[in-house]
């Protein structure tokens, strides 16, 4: 908390100093000035000082700097925000505003947006930065323009925009556990008004931080990571503007739901834990294996007076994954598979007032579709958890599958 406030402090009187220098420098015509920082907290594009909002806006080098390549590395450089998970289900909390419960078709309550689009599936939150122009933490609640899951606040995260001028960049990295990381960056013009660009990171991790006693195998492990994006911009005309993107993003890995008892503890049955903290002994081997990705368009009109902009996008996910429930090497309680599978379907349109205007606003209508389901969610019981069905010989229950649907329709105005 002291490194925090200390960082806080700095930035207020970094921005005072350079508010003065600013004064200064209106006055003599010389001298240093602030940069500029350019964010969207209120759904159009402003001068961060200017925006009556909390805000931490993190460009490309930004991230760069503080060592973060993942949405759960931004509590390192954001002020107030953490990023929990479970089972790799993310659960984000600022100002610890968030929410602990997750499953298919249950939102956060603080929101993830990606150039526009709101990401309502929780293991769709775990994604990459490879390609990102600058990140924007806003905290408190943002429910009058993001709507009612961002109580909390909002992650927006705006993608580069690509260039007519041919570009590019290339990176290769080796760390520890054999990990193994590659990014790539190309984009340029495909005519007078289109251009495109494609970003592609993956990683491999060759060894777990920690061991399963009972089998030998590694666990806590990102055995691979890959995600993808191209967007295209389309500029008809001078007013116009029409950005695609699309994006998939897979992962796979040990890494959400290896688990062991507290040490101290003494489970119901089975031995007590004795190994290290990254350690388990548990006589299934746990998983996760996630696919997902999605489609946008948005369209930009500039008619000088007001502004209409117009984002449609559809996304798709599954999830699957598997542990020890009993967290003992005992053939007690088995969860395997949970298999999640998340779709949505957005429309919003907005109206904005133009840059000339004296009095800014923005209206708009929204429409959200999103079908959450387990199918199924299996739990496999042994030993003394099964339920018999008479006295014996009578067989007894096993195993229990559980499936369910949640579908959510939204209308905002």
């Amino acid at each position: 908390m002291r490194t925090l406030l200390i960082v806080a402090t700095a930035a207020v009187a970094a921005a005072s100093m350079g508010a003065r220098a600013e004064e200064s420098a209106a006055a003599d015509g010389s001298g240093p000035r602030l940069d500029e920082v350019i964010v969207t907290a209120q759904r159009r594009a402003e001068n961060l000082q200017n925006v009556p909002v909390a805000v931490t806006a993190l460009t490309s080098s930004d991230l760069a700097a503080s060592g973060i390549v993942g949405t759960l590395d931004l509590p390192v450089a954001a002020p107030g925000l953490t990023m929990p998970q479970s089972a790799g289900y993310v659960m984000p909390h600022i100002r610890g505003v968030g929410t602990s419960a997750f499953g298919a078709g249950l939102e956060n309550s603080v929101a993830t947006y990606v150039d526009g689009v709101y990401f309502a599936s929780a293991p769709a939150a775990i994604l990459q930065l490879a390609d990102v122009d600058r990140v924007e933490v806003l905290r408190g609640p943002q429910g009058t323009l993001f709507g009612r899951n961002a109580t909390g606040g909002l992650i927006q995260i705006e993608t580069k925009d690509p260039s007519s001028a041919p570009g590019g960049s290339a990176s290769l990295g080796y760390g520890n556990y054999r990990t193994a990381t590659g990014a790539g960056y190309l984009t340029g013009g495909l005519g007078e008004s289109v251009a495109a660009d494609l970003s592609l990171q993956g990683s491999f991790q060759g060894q777990g931080y920690g061991t399963n006693l009972f089998n030998g195998q590694d666990v806590y492990k990102a055995t691979r990571s890959f995600s993808g994006r191209t967007k295209w911009l389309v500029q008809p005309g001078p007013r116009t503007t029409l950005r695609i993107t699309a994006d998939y993003e897979s992962n796979a890995g040990s890494q959400f739901e290896s688990s062991h008892s507290a040490p101290g503890t003494a489970p119901a049955f089975g031995p007590a834990f004795s190994g290290s903290p990254w350690d388990i002994n548990s006589d299934f081997q746990p998983y996760n294996d996630y696919k997902g990705g999605g489609l946008s368009a948005r369209i930009d009109q500039d008619f000088d007076a007001v502004k209409l902009v117009n984002i449609m996008a559809y996304r798709k996910s599954r999830f699957t994954l598997g542990f020890d429930g009993d967290l003992t090497p005992l053939t007690i309680e088995t969860i395997n598979p949970i298999v999640d599978r998340e779709s949505q379907f957005s429309e919003e349109l907005q109206l904005l007032s133009g840059s000339r205007e004296k009095l800014s606003w923005i209206a708009g209508a929204y429409y959200f579709h999103a079908t959450g389901s387990y199918r199924p969610s299996q739990v496999n019981l042994g030993g003394p958890l099964q339920i018999p069905l008479g006295p014996p010989p009578a067989p007894s229950i096993s195993e229990i599958q559980i499936a369910g649907d949640q579908v959510t329709d939204s209308i905002a105005s």
